[in-house]
């Protein structure tokens, strides 16, 4: 039965293929973890084609045996000098040209959110979906501190009994296998008829690890999944709007983008933000120049009365009362892991891929709010664990600019 690695083999047939004078290919261990937060490697069909192929070429060597044109080196990632492969003959019926020399620095040729923010992580690799999904309750070097006035305040307030449920189960693991919930559910149907998916996506990331049994956390994670689906999301500017009540022609979900960066200065991006009173939506840091592809996937993204929404799911734990994720607890929330940065990415990346596709396309008639739900309390009472920005226009505008070239890639 056809399924999507198959396009996947044929793209990377077709990619090997093409070369006229050599193909280099780069690759990390078949067997590396999906992501950092999880120690299991992607197995067929979800493990990328070359993996599969490098596996089968390895098996239990530490090289393949040899195959005629090509050369294999185990080494670590470099620029080729000189010649690394075999010839399969001279060649006398094209002239041979010479190619440039590589740039003298590796080529960061892939960024996304997670890069630009973590020090550490300089160049875009595979990333779960729940990467940048921090537990701030339990991690102090993640906690935000507030005024004495509204701790004292907060100090009264006692553990909200539904928080209190699921507050064992936390880390990446348990936020991918809610994306994945909210990514494979059947539009339209309840969760508590949608169990079987819910068990097994929360099995194949090993939820639960601890005590309580997995039926128990299969009801609860349905019954907190169904009241995000059916919590008023934009009360005050969009009544009756709830991902409930949205078709599926509506939704698109997981939709990914890839834009050019093309000597992009981070400098040059601050500068756009501070100049619409934003200067601290672009992370602070040494001064870097971009070059490459900027990549996401966006855990959605839906229409609404003719307008386009960003929407992205967190399964953060802010702590377990309702203060916790009030208003003013989610814009510390989101400023100290610097999402608003993220929604602003995603957003200019919604305009580039509207500008292309929409007919006489507007921001102020077509492009709508960007909108994080923390999934432990979406729907416990109004506007509770629900953030919502619309980044004013002109502001899009410059950071499109500073960001330089529209899409290479079209959106997937």
């Amino acid at each position: 039965q056809w399924n999507g690695q198959d396009e996947r083999y044929r793209l990377l047939y077709v990619a090997l293929t093409r070369a006229q004078h050599a193909c280099h290919v780069y690759a990390l261990p078949h067997g590396r973890a999906t992501s950092g937060g999880s120690s299991k490697p992607r197995t067929d069909p979800k493990r990328s084609p070359l993996d599969a192929i490098i596996a089968r070429l390895l098996s239990d060597r530490l090289a393949p045996k040899p195959i005629d044109g090509v050369a294999w080196s185990a080494g670590p990632w470099s620029w080729p000098t000189g010649q690394h492969y075999q010839p399969l003959g001279e060649r006398t019926d094209r002239e041979r040209i010479a190619m440039g020399e590589p740039p003298p620095a590796a080529f960061e040729s892939r960024y996304s959110f997670t890069s630009l923010t973590h020090a550490h992580a300089h160049v875009a690799s595979e990333e779960s979906s729940a990467a940048d999904e921090p537990d701030v309750a339990s991690d102090p070097s993640q906690t935000v501190l507030v005024d004495d006035a509204i701790g004292e305040f907060a100090a009264v307030e006692s553990a909200h009994p539904e928080m209190q449920r699921l507050s064992d189960i936390r880390g990446a693991d348990f936020g991918n296998a809610l994306h994945a919930i909210f990514e494979h559910r059947v539009i339209g149907a309840t969760m508590t008829t949608q169990t079987n998916l819910i068990r097994r996506c929360l099995s194949d990331y090993g939820i639960p690890s601890g005590d309580m049994p997995l039926d128990r956390v299969v009801a609860l994670v349905a019954a907190r999944i169904q009241a995000t689906l059916d919590t008023p999301l934009l009360p005050h500017t969009s009544p009756g709007l709830s991902l409930a009540a949205l078709k599926p022609h509506q939704l698109r979900a997981e939709m990914a983008f890839d834009f050019v960066l093309d000597d992009v200065s981070m400098s040059r991006l601050r500068e756009a933000c501070e100049s619409h009173g934003e200067p601290a939506l672009v992370p602070t840091g040494p001064a870097r120049t971009l070059r490459g592809l900027m990549t996401g996937k966006i855990d959605l993204v839906f229409e609404f009365n003719g307008r386009f929404h960003v929407l992205d799911y967190k399964s953060n734990r802010l702590g377990e009362r309702l203060f916790d994720y009030a208003s003013d607890a989610l814009e510390r929330a989101m400023d100290a892991n610097q999402y608003p940065f993220q929604a602003l990415l995603y957003t200019v990346a919604v305009d580039r891929y509207l500008r292309q596709r929409l007919a006489h396309y507007s921001r102020g008639d077509h492009l709508g709010e960007a909108i994080y739900l923390f999934v432990r309390a979406t729907g416990i009472e109004a506007d509770s664990g629900i953030w919502a920005r619309r980044f004013d226009d002109g502001l899009i505008a410059s950071v499109d600019a500073a960001l330089g070239h529209a899409m290479k890639k079209e959106i997937a």
